[in-house]
């Protein structure tokens, strides 16, 4: 399928609905069923429509926007999946606690939004039989790295890329973030071709002016603006071969595989390794969504405080890769 333009319409869209664009990412667009015995460390956070993943027996990581006060005392799901050949509900376990590293960024009773991760630990009652964890790394993914995101989105059924996204950015996240908000304003003082060379239609000044004062608001103050230590992946093109792919008149496919809402807080997995949270996107017309950002780690005290409150909750030392 091939369009001329997105236009002002679509444009506005994306815009205001994402306006907060890190509003919380969604099962994965045009993603494949995963058994939940194939990534029995994965968790439903289905009250607040979020990821997260096992990274000890009792210690959920998902993302700070998945927690809340009703968290502590909420059931979540492990070994959950829906798909063809029926329901797998899985098995409800009961959050005791929940833990957050305010300390990291909340600078005398304020929250520092250059200092904020999207970053949260919660606290389970027991582990089911039959569920898994993950390790964590202590260290940095490499550009490059392929990587498939996966979540629960709206419903029940775990998904995942049939293809793998990239990682394409670390500390140039907020860069590449800025470059590709505006991919579809050429005459913008933030419009750049470094990281991203497909090309897109051109909108019309007056809605690119005014997403350049979002961009710059959120930049400014939002706590989920990608930031040093945010990673980014470019999410794959859809193939030639499938229904849902669109192509505008210059030959870029705008139609990708993306997170959506409700695959927040999932893990991002290298080697078998977690190196962060799915945390947002660049536009949440999650079917042309080309980059989703993750919460890294490396941020000074960040690997601390998760080792401590590993063994806090596990009461014993965790295991380090």
């Amino acid at each position: 399928m091939t369009i001329k333009n997105i236009g002002l319409l679509s444009t506005m869209t994306l815009a205001v609905i994402g306006g907060m664009y890190s509003t919380p990412t969604l099962a994965v667009i045009q993603g494949v069923d995963v058994a939940p015995m194939d990534a029995s460390y994965m968790v439903h956070l289905h009250e607040n429509q979020c990821t997260g993943a096992l990274i000890a027996p009792r210690t959920v990581l998902t993302a700070a926007h998945c927690v809340n006060s009703k968290s502590v005392g909420s059931e979540v799901f492990l070994l959950r999946s829906v798909n063809a050949d029926g329901d797998d509900e899985g098995t409800r376990v009961k959050v005791i606690n929940k833990y957050k590293p305010t300390h990291l960024y909340i600078i005398d009773g304020k929250t520092d939004p250059k200092r904020f991760d999207d970053i949260a630990i919660l606290e389970l009652e027991s582990m089911p039989e039959g569920a898994s964890w993950l390790p964590i790394s202590h260290q940095e993914i490499p550009l490059g790295a392929e990587v498939y995101t996966m979540g629960y989105g709206h419903g029940k059924r775990l998904k995942k890329m049939p293809v793998p996204a990239t990682i394409v950015a670390k500390e140039a996240s907020e860069a590449y973030h800025t470059e590709a908000r505006m991919v579809y304003c050429p005459n913008s003082k933030y419009f750049s071709t470094q990281y991203i060379s497909d090309k897109y239609e051109a909108d019309e000044d007056a809605v690119c002016d005014w997403l350049e004062q979002r961009l710059e608001k959120e930049r400014d103050e939002g706590i989920y603006f990608p930031r040093e230590f945010s990673i980014t992946i470019k999410n794959p093109a859809l193939p030639e071969s499938h229904p849902k792919r669109v192509v505008n008149k210059h030959g870029t496919v705008v139609s990708k595989y993306s997170a959506e809402h409700g695959d927040s807080g999932g893990p991002l997995i290298f080697n078998d390794v977690i190196y962060g949270v799915t945390s947002s996107v660049t536009f949440t017309d999650y079917s042309t969504n080309m980059a989703t950002y993750y919460a890294g780690f490396m941020r000074p005290g960040m690997l601390t405080w998760i080792d401590d409150t590993i063994a806090k909750i596990e009461h014993s030392p965790i295991d380090i890769r």
